[in-house]
């Protein structure tokens, strides 16, 4: 399964590559990016199973990639990570 993470938090990225990395080699982080317009870049050229997103983060955020992401009929899951309480976002 390849997996991309969107997330402007370095920290985050990592931790999370490193967790879904630990499940096993059928679990594979393709790439990451700090905004969303450079993950639409990275999703409109390369194959992914799963997204894993912000919802805030700079350039385009979590629910335009979203948007982006449907509008273009790519074709994968997607994760919504949120540290705000306001459910608004999600």
């Amino acid at each position: 399964m390849k997996i991309f993470l969107a997330d402007d938090d370095q920290v985050i990225c990592k931790g999370l590559s490193k967790v879904i990395t630990s499940f096993g080699n059928e679990f594979e982080v393709v790439g990451a990016a700090s905004n969303g317009e450079d993950a639409l870049e990275f999703l409109l050229h390369h194959q992914c199973d799963v997204l894993i997103t912000d919802i805030k983060m700079p350039v385009m955020d979590g629910v335009e990639l979203i948007a982006a992401i449907r509008e273009q009929g790519l074709s994968l899951k997607i994760i919504v990570l949120s540290g705000f309480d306001d459910y608004y976002y999600i």
